[in-house]
């Protein structure tokens, strides 16, 4: 199951048109939609620039539920479980950039397509989510402050809430680190001051 979900309910979308199955042909990124046409060399080239210039980078964190029991005339019990993985991609922007821009439109569409794209290849129980804090600045003081926005890759199941992550999980989560490294997004233990 794939979803991608943005914090404003107007642009939430359960159904995308667009399947993008990103190779690696030469060193070059090729995305293809549906149709076996491939996107436009403009836009593969904006994507690298944007990654560059904002300096992109993700860190992967575990994904965990909380799972109440409440069974008759017994004391509630509450357990942990790791129920999946969340990917957060974060890249330097202003102040003056809070909210929507083409930079983030662009990186939340790139950041979708290679979620659904996964998604085709992990079975029906992983649920892949793409959600973007449009409203939202990050100040790290590793990072001196620099204001960066953030997108979040939600890899979890629908196996029931009190199931943990699985092999299915794993093997998206490797998928989609692949993909954002074929990128150029590093990992965010590498952070640059």
């Amino acid at each position: 199951m794939f979803l991608a979900c943005a914090s404003s309910p107007r642009i939430c979308m359960a159904n995308v048109a667009l399947t993008v199955a990103w190779l690696l042909a030469a060193g070059r990124i090729v995305g293809k939609n549906r149709e076996g046409k491939c996107m436009k060399p403009e836009n593969l080239a904006n994507v690298s620039e944007v990654i560059t210039r904002r300096k992109a980078f993700y860190e992967v964190l575990p994904y965990y539920v909380l799972y109440e029991e409440r069974l008759p005339d017994r004391v509630v019990t509450t357990r942990r479980i790791h129920a999946g993985f969340d990917i957060e991609v974060y890249g330097n922007v202003a102040v003056s950039e809070l909210g929507r821009s083409p930079d983030r439109e662009l990186a939340f569409t790139v950041l979708r397509d290679i979620a659904e794209a996964v998604a085709s290849h992990s079975g029906d129980s992983c649920s892949i989510e793409v959600i973007l804090f449009d409203s939202t600045l990050i100040l790290d003081h590793r990072r001196k402050f620099q204001p960066e926005g953030m997108m979040r890759i939600r890899i979890t199941h629908a196996r029931g809430l009190d199931q943990p992550a699985a092999e299915a999980e794993e093997k998206a989560l490797k998928g989609i680190v692949t993909q954002l490294n074929d990128l150029g997004i590093s990992s965010g233990n590498s952070r640059r001051t």
